[in-house]
């Protein structure tokens, strides 16, 4: 299923709407197929007035703001004054980057939400086409690591729901060990989340992993202000330090966004993987974000550029992702008890 865009259309002066948002597709209802969490948030384009920076044609006149503008399908428009005189424009669009959103699923985080809307798709590979080279790739892997490399929104619900009721054993045996080897944990009392604790966290006290669950479970509920909340604040716990302790794994069609966003200002693929642990997000890898970055327009275009000028060899989306040892995490974040 193609993914709309969110596109902001400006003309010249600074007179805006305000941008509607609205559910689309998708039900909160259990898993049945893939096609039922596609559901998007999609956005009204945002329209500004455009004046040209050259004088209006003889007998022209300024646009008036109370006068209706007549919009031509080619995306210019012309205002006409009451002596029959008229001004012309045209609307430029700039389009962005929509994050997948369901109500089964918890959202990424807000820095990541607000990030990708402020970044130009033009400059961005496309969602399908991404997702296209990630399914090859998946492809190629052998069943065993196909299965836990990344999960979708069928297979994301049922180990969920599993960790959240205390029964992985019902779970496929690859599934029930990767829940185990991981040590997932549920994120969330309303939808679904999983969480993973942080390598340095493996073996830290049941009691206080706990407590620092249940504080990101207030977080990811939006129940900051409750009155369990609160009495976790006043145990000196911090959404903070539940961020230091837990990851959080993406959906498989939330992928895309993380990798958008953590591609933002075009950086390497190390850049990319330490951009998405700082965020909390687990299982993004190294073949993932080199794909990404093969795929990126601008950052192709850039190489081209350096090979122009005698820089090196550029990559092509027909080469396959390398596989290279990540760099050593970063040491483990100080928790105050």
């Amino acid at each position: 299923m193609p993914y709309a865009t969110k596109t902001a259309s400006f003309l010249v002066n600074e007179h805006g709407q305000e941008e509607e948002m609205s559910p689309s597709g998708g039900s909160p209802g259990g898993p049945s197929s893939a096609g039922v969490y596609e559901g998007e948030i999609r956005t009204e384009p945002q329209i500004r007035q455009y004046v040209p920076p050259h004088p209006p044609p003889p007998g022209g006149a300024p646009i008036n703001e109370d006068t209706p503008m007549e919009q031509d399908p080619d995306g210019s428009f012309q205002q006409t004054g009451p002596d029959g005189s008229f001004t012309w424009g045209m609307i430029v669009t700039t389009p962005h980057v929509d994050p997948w959103m369901h109500t089964s699923f918890v959202p990424l985080p807000d820095v990541v939400i607000r990030g990708l809307r402020a970044v130009n798709a033009i400059e961005m590979p496309s969602r399908h086409q991404f997702e296209e080279a990630l399914a090859k790739f998946l492809q190629g892997l052998s069943i065993e690591l196909r299965d836990t490399a990344t999960f979708t929104t069928d297979s994301y619900a049922e180990i969920a729901t599993a960790v959240q009721e205390h029964r992985i054993t019902s779970l496929p045996p690859r599934l029930q060990f990767w829940a185990t080897c991981h040590h997932a944990r549920s994120g969330s009392a309303k939808r679904h989340l999983i969480l993973l604790p942080r390598d340095a966290f493996y073996h830290m006290n049941r009691e206080d992993e706990e407590k620092l669950r249940l504080n990101y479970i207030m977080q990811a509920d939006g129940e900051e202000n409750s009155e369990s909340a609160k009495k976790l604040a006043e145990n000196g716990l911090s959404p903070l330090q539940s961020a230091a302790v837990f990851e959080r794994v993406p959906v498989q069609n939330q992928i895309f966004d993380v990798l958008v966003y953590t591609h933002r200002n075009h950086g390497t693929s190390s850049t990319m993987l330490f951009e998405a642990r700082r965020i909390g997000v687990a299982t993004i890898t190294w073949p993932m974000v080199e794909m990404f970055i093969r795929l990126c327009p601008l950052c192709k275009l850039r190489s081209k550029s350096g090979i122009a000028n005698g820089n090196g060899r550029a990559s092509t989306e027909d080469d396959p992702p390398t596989y290279r040892a990540p760099p050593p995490p970063p040491g483990p974040p100080v928790i105050k008890r």
